[in-house]
This record gives C-alpha cells, sequence and structure tokens, in this order.
C-alpha cells in the first residue's frame, strides 16, 4: 500500500467527527447501508457530492484527528517541499467566506458563518 500525501488549503468549517457525514450520492452503497442502519443519524449533517461544485471537499477522520470538514479548496499540492506564494487580501478572503457560505447553506448545512475558517493541513490517503 502506498501512501499518498497532499496538502489542502481550505477555506470552510472544521468540526468534530459528528458534524458531517458526506456519501457520494444517494445511490452510494454506503449510504443506503448507514440509512438502513440509522447510522445517518448520528450525524448534525448529511451531505452528497454530487450536490457540491467541483472545487469542494467533504471528509471525515483525517490528520488522525477525529474530525469532519468541508470547504473550498484554495490551493493544493503533492510535493510537500514546493513552496507556494499564496496571496489573499482580506477582500479577497471576505469574498471567498462569503462564497463558502452560500454554498454551504444551499447544501441545507446547519452551521454559523462564524464557523468558517482558513485551514491549511496535510491529507494521508
Amino acid at each position: 500500500m502506498v501512501l499518498e500525501i497532499n496538502a489542502l488549503v481550505m477555506v470552510g468549517i472544521k468540526k468534530d467527527i459528528n458534524f458531517i457525514k458526506c456519501y457520494k450520492s444517494k445511490n452510494d452503497k454506503d449510504y443506503i447501508i448507514d440509512l438502513q442502519d440509522g447510522k445517518i443519524y448520528d450525524y448534525q449533517n448529511i451531505v452528497f457530492k454530487d450536490y457540491m461544485d467541483d472545487e469542494y471537499i467533504c471528509e471525515s477522520n483525517i490528520i488522525r484527528e477525529e474530525c469532519s470538514f468541508i470547504g473550498k479548496v484554495i490551493d493544493e499540492f503533492e510535493h510537500l517541499d514546493e513552496i507556494r506564494n499564496l496571496e489573499l487580501t482580506p477582500s479577497k478572503l471576505q469574498d471567498i467566506i462569503n462564497e463558502v457560505y452560500e454554498e454551504l447553506k444551499n447544501l441545507k448545512i446547519k452551521f454559523d458563518k462564524n464557523d468558517i475558517k482558513f485551514y491549511s493541513f496535510l491529507r494521508w490517503r
């Protein structure tokens, strides 16, 4: 098994593992099984990736933490020795926060706008 690591820069929400659960679609076999077993009720929000824009991600249990996150990827790179220059003015960051707020609100996620923050982290796959 090859471990793939990439770095992400995201604007979105990161909370505990029960905040959100993502499935590929309503036809996802994992969703159907969890629905039948009642496990979907363990989560505050359920999202289907086929309803999300391509720039958005939704995952659970990363970085060896019990957490879940959803948001817009601002930058992603696979080579950890890359030096990136990411420039965000306060007004550009606010525009992205407003966009993420509208997108997540349209997905019917229950959250407060103050939950949306800027994150950078490593992701193992």
